[in-house]
């Protein structure tokens, strides 16, 4: 899961520098540690997959059930990746299933969002803190 968010990440990354749209306008907050974080995790998470069930391997420990708990879920995610990529390719007929960091859309309901986000500050604001919910602004 965790590589994926990252790879999302630098992926967005570089569709948001192909469009010459890496400014403090359009991107008002960076993360800490970014895009190193990305990159990091994006090389540790398959480090930290594979040994997550290192048992699986040792000599004559290996057992079906412990090798499907403990990777069973990389075979569910790249099955359900096969599947939509097949349904997108013969029932949409979708001909281009992998988008150029140039063709990635970032602007399409922009407003909207731009909308949500100024009426949850404003009830953010507009709401009574207590001096938890003050250190849990300050930290999240």
């Amino acid at each position: 899961m965790t590589l994926t968010l990252r790879s999302t990440y630098l992926r967005f990354r570089k569709g948001i520098f192909a469009q010459g749209l890496y400014n403090g306008a359009f991107l008002p907050v960076k993360g800490w540690l970014q895009p190193y974080s990305g990159w990091v995790l994006l090389v540790c998470s398959p480090i930290v997959l594979f040994f997550s069930g290192y048992y699986v391997f040792l000599p004559g420990a290996f057992a079906p059930a412990d090798f499907i708990f403990a990777y069973g879920s990389v075979f569910l995610f790249l099955a359900i990746l096969l599947i939509s990529k097949t349904y997108q390719i013969i029932v949409k007929k979708q001909t281009q299933v992998w988008y150029a960091p140039k063709e990635l859309d970032f602007v399409s309901d922009l407003d909207k969002f731009e909308a949500m986000t100024v009426a949850a500050e404003y009830k953010r604001t507009t709401k009574q803190r207590g001096p938890a919910k003050k250190v849990e602004d300050f930290f999240f």
